[in-house]
Formats: C-alpha cells, structure tokens, sequence
C-alpha cells in the first residue's frame, strides 16, 4: 500500500519518541510478541512486531526484529521498506537508503519506495539523486500531493526554486486544506522572487488553519521582509495569543515593536521571552538594548552582561554593553568592552569610533584619536568619524 507523507515514521523526528511504553502499547507489543513464540522463522510475524516496535518507540529492537524478517524473506520489498523506515528513524540514513533502494530494484512500479528512498538521499545531502528518484515516485503516482511535496522541496534544497515551485503548487491543488503545503510554497516562491505570490500563500495558511501559531509567525516575518510591520505586528500577535509560552514569538514580537517605534511594548515583549528563555542569548541582548534608551541603566547592563557571558565571543554584545556602561557612568568598565568588541572584530569602524568617544571623554585625548584614525581608515566615508577626529585634533590640549 502507499504511505501517507503526513504520517513519516522515518522521519530523524521520530528517532526522539519516549522509549517507556505507555498500556496501550505495551499490550500492542505483548500481542505482536505472541505468533512470533510460536513461529519463531516467520518473516510475516516478525515484520509486523518489528513494525509495532517501531512505532512504540523501540526502534532499536524493532530494527532487530525486521533485519531478522528480511534475513528469512530477503525478497520482500515491503519486509526492506520497513527496514528502511526504522533505519531512518534511528538516524541510519545511509542503511536506510540501501533498503529502500533494494525494495525498488524488487518492485520498481511502488511509488512509495521510491519517495522514501528520494526522502533518504535528501538527507544525506544528495539533492540531485533524490529528484531523480522523487521524480520516479510523481511519475507512478500524479496524484499523489505528498510525492509532488517531497519532490518540490528537494527540489529547493537542490537550488531550483522555479521547479520547486511548480511542484509545491501541485500539492496544494490536490490538497488545499493543508496549511503545510501552502507555507513551504510560500517559501519557494520567496526564493523564485515572488514575494506578492509568496505573501498570498502564507496568507492562505492562516486561513486554512487559523489555530497555528507557526503559520501567523511565518506570515509576520514575510510581512516584515516586505515593509508591512503594521500588518506583521497583528500577525505576531496571533502567534503569541495562541502560543503564549513561546519565547521566540515574543522575541520576534518585540522586534516588530521596536520597528514600528513602540518601545516600551517592545521591551515588555523581550522581557517576557527573557523570563520563558533566560539562556537565549539574542533575547537577552535585544531587551538590553531596549532599556539601554531607558532610566533602568542597570538593568541594561545586567542584560547586556548576560548575553557576553552566553555568547563572549560575539563583537556586537560586547559593543552595546559598552554603550550601556557608558550610559550608566561606568566609562573604565565601557572601555574594556569596546576593547573586547574590537579584539573579537578589529576591522569594525563603528567599535573603534565607540571606543575614541569614551576615551576622549576620560580625557585620554592621544589614545582616543589613535581609536578615531582607525575608525577613519576602516570607514572613510563616514562623515561622523571624520569630523570626531578633525575636532579631536584642532581641540587645545589644556581642555
């Protein structure tokens, strides 16, 4: 029989089910276990326990079990799909791809095998052999809106988004109530450069399935990317009412609010994605900048020293939590950050320029025009380094 793309047990996700059974499946695996006691050299027996194993989350003994059942019935193709499957599941792509690539050479009209065995190739980055193979399953089946799915997406990953797109639009002709096949016709269409099109489709998701968080975020982000951020926002926000535990839709929220010059809804959208995910750098950073502009100067550079600590090699966070030390009147402790944001990224004029500015307000005139040459030679186009430094220079010393 054909398999459902919507229910992958192959997929790498599968490989993550809780290996405890709960009842109801551990009386599934008791009755399984049963016939094959009796017919210990049944491949039949021995396939379907596999399988049920497999789909309790056992995948380890389910791959004994269905390597056993090929061993006694070595040309049954579907004994070699199920193999694959649990293969893939486990994360053995490259054997999951031999069984399935053998289940083809044994039944070469089973559309099937050739979309799992296309699926397997794509995984292990073998983007071209998967469409060729992709292609064989679309072509034993034409109405198959999951084998034109996984065809259009391998055809993205392989750089042929018009392609891709065609046949990501087949899908969504034969099933357009799923949501899913419209967002990743949407993405193709972005990367065709069809943005108006592209918006259209992650639309239709929101209508299709009005519930998914995922889908109003998506559609958000491509509202952003096409300068719609007052539309975006109300999308955003659908996505955190339905998901309100969701850091990164706060996250994203906050951007979109600080785009839109809404900054303290902004901060209070950081905030909250900070207290759902304390260890996300980005967030902690964003949130830092966002009340770096504020009376809570320490609460800035609290923030900010919690992303430097999460990420301490990142130039950009050591740069804002200088700034925020500066606003806070900590000018020593602003110096040495700018000075670990120019060792992470000397070549960056802006961290330069940053760290002329404090020091020239320390009085430290000398080193601070040595930090203004160097942002002027990184960046001489920049009419604000330029004058900084011709002010620096022409300024009397005894100042």
């Amino acid at each position: 029989a054909q398999a459902a793309a919507s229910r992958d047990p192959g997929s790498p996700a599968a490989a993550a089910r809780p290996a405890s059974l709960s009842p109801q499946q551990a009386d599934a695996v008791e009755r399984a276990r049963r016939p094959v006691a009796d017919y210990p050299t049944s491949a039949k027996y021995r396939g379907e326990l596999g399988v049920v194993l497999r789909d309790a989350g056992r995948t380890a003994e389910a791959v004994t079990e269905l390597q056993e059942a090929v061993r006694l019935d070595p040309q049954n193709p579907n004994l070699l799909y199920e193999l694959g499957v649990t293969l893939r599941a486990g994360g053995m792509g490259r054997e999951a791809a031999a069984q399935f690539d053998a289940a083809t050479r044994l039944d070469a009209r089973n559309g099937t095998f050739f979309d799992a065995l296309g699926n397997a190739l794509l995984d292990q980055g073998q983007a071209e052999d998967a469409v060729d193979r992709l292609r064989r399953a679309v072509g034993l089946q034409r109405d198959n809106a999951a084998f034109h799915r996984d065809l259009g997406v391998a055809l993205a990953k392989a750089g042929r988004p018009g392609d891709a797109v065609n046949e990501l639009r087949q899908a969504v002709l034969a099933e357009t109530r799923n949501g899913g096949y419209h967002i990743e016709l949407a993405q193709a269409l972005d990367a065709a450069g069809r943005p108006d099109e592209a918006l259209a489709e992650y639309r239709d998701a929101t209508t299709v399935d009005a519930t998914s968080a995922a889908y109003h975020a998506a559609y958000a982000r491509d509202l952003r990317a096409a300068g719609r951020g007052g539309e975006a926002v109300g999308e955003m926000k659908s996505a955190v009412a339905r998901e309100p535990r969701n850091a990164g839709y706060h996250h994203d929220l906050g951007l979109l609010l600080r785009d839109q010059g809404q900054s303290y809804e902004a901060q209070q959208e950081f905030t909250e994605a900070a207290r759902l995910e304390p260890g996300n750098a980005a967030i902690r950073f964003d949130l830092g900048v966002a009340l770096t502009g504020t009376t809570r100067r320490a609460d800035a550079v609290a923030e900010l020293k919690e992303a430097v600590q999460l990420q301490p090699g990142n130039a950009g966070y050591q740069d804002a939590l200088g700034l925020a030390l500066k606003a806070a009147g900590s000018p020593t402790e602003a110096m040495a950050a700018f000075r670990a944001a120019i060792a992470a990224a000397g070549d960056n004029a802006k961290y330069h320029f940053d760290l002329g500015l404090v020091l020239r307000d320390a009085g430290l005139v000398d080193e601070a025009i040595v930090e203004l040459e160097a942002a002027v030679r990184l960046d001489g186009h920049n009419r604000d380094y330029r004058t900084e430094l011709s002010t620096l220079r022409n300024r009397p010393r005894n100042e």
